[in-house]
């Protein structure tokens, strides 16, 4: 993802609490936001399905990272 880390900075800025991004090859910390990176369309279709308690859960394709 092009500039991904000033984009993600720029999101926290505006108030969002978690991202779902593609694998990142060196994902940098953000302050405030918690990055879930996908690897695959139907990980990222699974997640979107999941109630908001079962969110930070993880399986195949999906790793969540929380930064603070």
């Amino acid at each position: 993802m092009a500039r991904a880390d000033s984009r993600l900075k720029e999101a926290a800025k505006l108030g969002f609490a978690t991202a779902i991004v593609p694998p990142l090859k060196n994902p940098g910390a953000v302050s405030g936001l918690t990055l879930t990176e996908v690897s695959r369309v139907s990980d990222l279709l699974a997640l979107l399905r999941r109630t908001p308690q079962r969110a930070g859960e993880t399986g195949g394709g999906v790793r969540s990272t929380a930064h603070g």
